[in-house]
C-alpha cells in the first residue's frame, strides 16, 4: 500500500474544506480548527497550492483562500507532484522526464545511479511506476471529493487470470497490487 504523506493529507483536507464550504473565501484557521490540523503545516500546503495556481490568496481583514482552478482540471497525480515534487518508486526513477508543463515552478531533482546498467529491477519498476502514474492521473480532485463509496471487490475474468480494475486498484498480469 502506498501511504499518503502528511503534507498531501493537509492539502487534501484544505481543498475538501474549501470545496464544501458555504463561504467563497476560507481562512486557514477555520480549516485547522475544524480538522485539528497543525496550522503551520496546513498553511504551507495552502501556500504551495497557491503558487501552483490551484488556490488564490485573498488579502485583507476578510482575506483567506479560494479555488482559482477547477478541480476537474487537477489530477491526484498533479497534487502529489505539486506537494512532494518529482515522484518515483525509486530515487533513480523520479518523474522529471514526464511532461508536467501545466504545473509551474516545479523543483528539478537529479539523481544518478551507479548500478543503472546492471539493474535487474529497472524494467519491471518502470512498468509498475507507469501503472501507478496512469492510475493517479485518472483521478481528478473533483472525482476524489465526489467519491462516497468504495467498491473493492475484484471481478475475476475466468478466461484469463487478469483482474478487471476499478479506480481503486492497480494490476499487473496475474497479480493484484
Amino acid at each position: 500500500m502506498i501511504k499518503i504523506n502528511r503534507a498531501v493529507e493537509y492539502a487534501l483536507i484544505s481543498l475538501g474544506y474549501i470545496v464544501n464550504s458555504s463561504s467563497s473565501i476560507v481562512k486557514t484557521k477555520e480549516i485547522t480548527k475544524k480538522h485539528k490540523c497543525p496550522f503551520d503545516a496546513t498553511a504551507r500546503s495552502m501556500q504551495v497550492l497557491t503558487k501552483a495556481g490551484i488556490l488564490e490568496s485573498v488579502q485583507g481583514v476578510n482575506g483567506g483562500y479560494r479555488l482559482k482552478k477547477s478541480l476537474n482540471q487537477v489530477t491526484f497525480y498533479d497534487l502529489l507532484v505539486i506537494i512532494l515534487g518529482p515522484l518515483g518508486v525509486t530515487n533513480c526513477m523520479t518523474s522529471d522526464n514526464i511532461a508536467l508543463n501545466h504545473l509551474p515552478n516545479l523543483k528539478k531533482h537529479k539523481y544518478t545511479c551507479n548500478s543503472k546498467d546492471q539493474c535487474n529491477l529497472i524494467n519491471p519498476l518502470k512498468i509498475f511506476q507507469q501503472k501507478l502514474i496512469q492510475f493517479y492521473q485518472g483521478i481528478t480532485l473533483d472525482d476524489f471529493f465526489k467519491a462516497t463509496t468504495l467498491d473493492t471487490k475484484p471481478v475475476i475474468n475466468p478466461d484469463d487470470t487478469k483482474i478487471n480494475i476499478t479506480k481503486t486498484q492497480v494490476i499487473l498480469k496475474d497479480r493484484l497490487i
